[in-house]
């Protein structure tokens, strides 16, 4: 299995409660959708046995993903170089994205009701480049704070992006 470029570098990743964050919103979703289905399906189609089997195989994939929600999250990673934030992801398909911080436009910190409750948010980042905006999930609310203020000061300082 070869490496992917900048496995040299330190990582830094979403922290650990973002799994059960993950866990909840996805079980939270799915009780949403699989649950009034699952009535609707008893109600108006109890013997259709085909509608029974799609119900069941999209049950199926869905709880797949659960089991890979902490595999998928572990894979995640940013970090921080003088000139660039460098994000990693990817389980099968890894990818490495490399954010020069001249080409930060802006830097937003969003944190819905479940990331407020574990005290996490995530960064959302725009770029000048349409191709190359990225994210970093799942980071404790202090760090996010911190990451906001290193990459505004250090997009103004660069202005290579305006």
């Amino acid at each position: 299995m070869g490496s992917i470029v900048g496995a040299s570098l330190a990582f830094r990743g979403s922290a650990p409660e973002f799994v059960r964050v993950r866990l909840q919103v996805r079980l939270a979703w799915m009780a949403c959708v699989y649950v009034p289905s699952a009535v609707a399906l008893a109600v108006f189609a109890r013997d259709v046995w085909w509608a029974w089997a799609i119900w069941a195989g999209a049950l199926a994939a869905r709880c797949t993903g659960l089991a890979l929600i902490g595999r998928r999250t572990r894979a995640f990673g940013y970090a921080e170089t003088e000139n660039e934030l460098v994000l990693r992801r990817g389980l099968m398909f890894r990818s490495l994205e490399v954010i020069p911080y001249g080409r930060l436009q802006k830097v937003t910190v969003d944190s819905g009701p479940f990331l407020r409750r574990a005290g996490l948010a995530d960064i959302s980042l725009v770029t000048a480049s349409s191709d190359s905006d990225g994210s970093i999930p799942g980071v404790r609310a202090e760090e996010a704070e911190r990451l906001r203020v290193k990459l505004a000061s250090r997009a103004g300082a660069n202005l290579e992006g305006l």
